[in-house]
């Protein structure tokens, strides 16, 4: 499974929005330094989904405010 985010940082709060199908907007209050809103976006998305942080990973958008985030089972 699939799912394209949207990531806005410096939010004074964290949440994550789900738009459509497949795609979610999330906001993480971490700056965009040395991966730390990457590992807070995989962190809030295990717990929107309840799975495991190692099912998580990001295949696209590394250093992008649009990222291509795939679960596997």
């Amino acid at each position: 499974m699939k799912i394209c985010l949207t990531v806005v940082t410096n939010a004074k709060s964290e949440r994550i929005e789900r738009l459509a199908e497949g795609n979610w907007k999330i906001w993480v209050a971490g700056k965009p330094i040395e991966g730390r809103a990457n590992e807070k976006i995989v962190e809030m998305v295990s717990k929107e989904l309840g799975i495991g942080k190692s099912l998580i990973k990001i295949v696209s958008g590394i250093r992008s405010r649009h990222k291509i985030v795939e679960i596997t089972d």
